[in-house]
């Protein structure tokens, strides 16, 4: 039985035991797939809820707009100041979820962009690349940045573009806000983080994608397909009805 992390949304709370920070992820429901199989997510960043019940076919669907939702939700807001907090949207992914955010919300928080992402190439690793929030001059008076973000996948860009900015913006707490994190992403030296759902296994990463990606770029398309569907064929068509 497929589930969408959508309209239905089912949570517990969890205590991360090494931030002390509240974060949130899906139970699992009787006749789900076990924890020790390998699941697929498909993320709706594109809102096309009427294709849902097709695309449930090639994996769970996260609900970009929900997700948001949470985020906004997320009980740690109300332990920062909006005068001296930064939230960041680094890359394509997180300038689409700035997109789902609501603007009276957003409107109370000092926000900036950055160069931050994934290069990727067929058959190596992806390697993160980030460049620096404020390229000509220091940063005074910010005491916590938050990254926001769709999906943290293995930590490495986030620690990047920490470690880049880090010399410009002195004494400032790093925190990270996610749509969806791998388990296994290493986020050492993250103050605290927050995530919507959280797939995988500390050991494991499952496979998750945006729609967005994939029906813009239809090489990693192709890639995502073949390696996680045995009829990739399937998966592509229905993708090019999206386009």
């Amino acid at each position: 039985m497929k589930r969408v992390i959508c309209w239905d949304l089912r949570e517990t709370l969890v205590t991360s035991s090494w931030s002390g920070t509240v974060h949130r992820r899906p139970c699992r429901k009787r006749g789900t797939v076990p924890r020790t199989e390998k699941m697929r997510y498909l993320i709706d960043d594109i809102g096309v809820k009427g294709h849902h019940t097709r695309l449930q076919k090639f994996g769970q669907i996260i609900c970009g707009r929900q997700m948001t939702r949470e985020i906004e939700r997320w009980s740690e807001w109300e332990n920062l100041n909006s005068a001296t907090t930064l939230l960041v949207f680094p890359g394509n992914g997180a300038n689409i979820v700035r997109g789902f955010m609501d603007a009276d919300w957003l409107f109370h928080w000092r926000t900036a962009s950055a160069t931050a992402k994934r290069l990727w190439i067929p058959g190596e690793p992806p390697q993160a690349i980030a460049g620096r929030i404020f390229p000509d001059r220091f940063v005074l008076g910010v005491k916590d940045i938050v990254i926001i973000d769709d999906v943290v996948s293995s930590g490495d860009t986030v620690k990047k573009l920490r470690t880049m900015n880090m010399p410009w913006i002195p004494a400032a707490r790093w925190h990270v806000v996610t749509w969806a994190m791998q388990k296994a992403a290493n986020l050492r030296g993250i103050h605290s983080y927050f995530a919507a759902v959280e797939v995988g296994e500390s050991d494991r990463k499952d496979p998750i994608n945006s729609l967005s990606t994939l029906i813009k770029n239809v090489e990693i398309a192709e890639s995502y397909a073949r390696r996680n569907f045995p009829n990739p064929e399937a998966f592509l068509a229905l993708l090019n009805e999206l386009r």
